[in-house]
């Protein structure tokens, strides 16, 4: 059904930020755009064009159909071409099965990887070419539908996050104005670094410990099922136990996410603090207003700007850095008052976004459903409306 090519291991001294050739990496594979380039000339060899199935073959061995123009494939990648009589848009929609059997089948700790035998060996439908073509028709037009539907809902739950965003800006930037600024040091007791406990890959079950992710402060939201088990050899310390109220900052992350925080809500369960997360503790009841005052554009652009490190990918602030924050010098009224707001915001925003997000994956499922019904037979797409204008 295909034809497999491995990607190649360029030099990374090759690498520049601008360039002849754009390099794909497993991290561009769904990326916008490219940001790793090298120099001309490239064997034809391990070059995309248009139409080639990309495999990433690390991590969620993630399949796309290119369409963004030539570009280089560097290693652990793999690129497939049709074999004769075959459509590779229908073998692109029959790999997502026999990928997921590979993923779930292996054991890792770290990251899981995949070989070209396995992606060789997976055995797929394989029907006459016309019927090949029929179904792929099909389905490009049906999953294009799915997929605009999807991205209007997610446009919709950005708006409402930016929305909120600008909301709390607003009303943080109004008693700056009204008050002044201070440093957050007026209002900070201690910064507390979490530490990194042996973890399993999966989520603590219910009553075992937790090591939160990085992932589980997000915007300003706390998410607890965003946690690592802690394996049974590691005991844990009482002293990085996260309880509801908590004010968490993220210490290191890429430049745009850095500094991220969040305040614990909810009930929290047997859940820790990582390494790359800080707790910082308060002399004030609202952690919610000092949150949403990290969260505006000025103290965003400060933390993209002190973010240490030595990798663009990687930035990272020190406790003096939180510190230094400023924040409004709000009475405690006000401060009351400003955290209700932010609260009852975020609570009806969570309800929209948490809606929209119910609807992306029932729609996700639909296209899973329909793809799998679609290439195996199932059902006869030349049945199905709008099938017989792309026949």
């Amino acid at each position: 059904m295909a034809r497999l090519e491995n990607g190649y291991p360029f030099d990374s001294e090759l690498f520049s930020a601008e360039g002849d050739v754009p390099l794909v990496r497993i991290r561009d594979l769904t990326a916008d755009t490219f940001e790793t380039f090298v120099p001309a000339p490239v064997s034809p060899r391990v070059m995309l064009q248009d139409g080639d199935i990309v495999i990433g073959m690390d991590g969620d061995f993630n399949a796309v159909r290119w369409g963004r123009g030539p570009a280089a494939l560097n290693q652990r990648l793999c690129r497939l071409r049709p074999a004769p009589g075959s459509d590779i848009r229908f073998v692109e929609y029959t790999l997502p099965t026999p990928l997921k059997w590979i993923n779930e089948a292996q054991y890792a700790t770290t990251v899981k990887h995949l070989s070209s035998g396995e992606v060789l060996a997976a055995r797929i439908p394989c029907p006459p070419y016309e019927e090949q073509r029929r179904i792929a028709d099909f389905l490009d037009d049906q999953v294009a539908r799915i997929d605009n539907i999807i991205t209007a809902r997610r446009r919709q739950s950005s708006a409402i996050r930016e929305a909120i965003r600008e909301a709390i800006a607003s009303g943080v930037e109004a008693d700056a104005s009204a008050y002044g600024w201070i440093p957050l040091r007026r209002w900070v007791t201690a910064v507390d670094q979490g530490w990194s406990p042996q973890c399993d890959s999966v989520p603590a079950g219910q009553g075992e410990p937790g090591v939160l992710k990085l992932s589980a402060v997000r915007d300003g939201r706390f998410d607890p099922t965003e946690n690592k088990a802690m394996l049974p050899e590691s005991e844990p310390d009482a002293r990085y136990l996260v309880r509801a109220g908590d004010l968490l900052m993220s210490r290191a992350n890429t430049p745009e996410l850095v500094g991220d925080s969040a305040v614990v809500s909810g009930e929290c369960r047997d859940l820790y603090l990582p390494d790359l997360l800080y707790r910082v503790a308060l002399s004030i009841n609202e952690p919610s207003y000092v949150c949403g005052a990290l969260r505006t554009p000025r103290v965003r652009g400060l933390l993209r700007v002190i973010g240490r490190g030595t990798s663009l990918s990687m930035a990272k602030i020190r406790g003096e850095d939180i510190r230094a924050l400023p924040v409004p010098a709000a009475p405690p009224a006000v401060r009351v008052q400003r955290a209700h707001e932010f609260d009852l915001a975020e609570r009806d925003s969570m309800e929209g976004i948490a809606r929209l997000a119910l609807s992306i994956g029932r729609l996700a499922e639909l296209k899973r459903s329909l793809i799998t019904a679609a290439v195996t037979g199932e059902f006869d797409v030349s049945a199905a409306d709008g099938s017989r204008a792309q026949a």
